[in-house]
């Protein structure tokens, strides 16, 4: 938040010289950092309105809570109120993933230890977290963040972490297959409903990454066949009321089939036709 106050000297509209730049409240930030952004120095003419420029290159560094702007003779003060950086950020109750992973996703989120602190920032980093599990199908996962106060005016974040289970697949449901059978169609997929053997495979337990190589699958499996104009319309993974089961959803256009007619050679080629005929894998109807 800015805050600015003036004295009745700064609130005169007339030029002034500045004879020396104070500046108190820096604990983390260097002054030097302070006068490489600020739009003046000494012996410089200013009025109400420069300073309220200088206020404003300070507050763009992100780097405060409170910016005061006052003058004392020929004197500019500028009080301000750091904003704490992070010390550390402490991990606990996480199993199902790496502390080194977690720590890189916060990083790519813009999250990291020495970065300036904002308790805004405490909601992106549970919600980062969260996005990670989810990944893996824990849509249960709860995330906290507790803060303590550490010297030199840091912060240390403790983010306390309930893993939950992986959502369970109840259904896997194939819209627009009128050619294939919806077991023909899931066969060869990575994930399924569940069967006898789930309980040592997981393959029911939810998993983004396994959809997308369930739906290049399912691709495959049509154009392969001759569907070369096969779409995948839109895939929807719906959740239950108590985030334990998952329900899946491809709606897909099959397209027509391309049946090859003719396989010509053409060309000055010296190998023998009928080798190269068998070493193609498509064949003429």
């Amino acid at each position: 938040m800015l805050y600015l106050f003036y004295s009745p000297n700064v609130l005169a509209d007339e030029k002034w010289v500045i004879g020396d730049i104070r500046i108190s409240g820096l604990q983390r930030v260097s002054a030097g950092s302070i006068f490489a952004v600020i739009p003046a120095e000494v012996g410089d003419q200013i009025d109400n309105y420069d300073i309220r420029d200088v206020a404003k290159a300070l507050f763009k560094t992100g780097q405060f809570d409170d910016i005061q702007m006052g003058r004392e003779d020929n004197t500019l003060i500028i009080s301000l109120v750091e904003r704490p950086s992070i010390s550390s950020i402490e991990l606990e109750g996480n199993k199902a993933i790496k502390s080194e992973d977690l720590l890189r996703g916060l990083k790519e989120a813009g999250l990291s230890q020495g970065q300036v602190y904002k308790r805004s920032i405490l909601n992106g980093l549970a919600l980062e977290i969260q996005r990670q599990y989810i990944a893996q199908g824990r849509y249960g996962a709860l995330v906290q963040v507790k803060t303590e106060s550490k010297p030199r005016n840091r912060v240390e974040l403790r983010i306390e972490i309930e893993e939950g289970e992986v959502a369970v697949i109840k259904n896997i449901n194939i819209v627009g297959n009128h050619t294939f059978p919806d077991k023909e169609v899931l066969k060869d997929f990575e994930l399924s409903s569940g069967g006898w053997f789930s309980f040592f495979t997981n393959d029911n337990r939810y998993s983004r990454e396994k959809l997308k190589g369930d739906i290049e699958t399912l691709t495959s499996f049509y154009k392969d066949k001759g569907y070369v104009e096969f779409t995948l319309n839109s895939s929807q993974v719906a959740i239950s009321e108590d985030k334990k089961s998952v329900y899946i959803t491809l709606n897909i256009k099959e397209g027509n089939i391309f049946i090859v007619n003719d396989i010509s050679i053409a060309g000055d080629i010296p190998i023998d036709e009928s080798f190269l005929r068998s070493l193609i894998l498509i064949k003429e109807q």
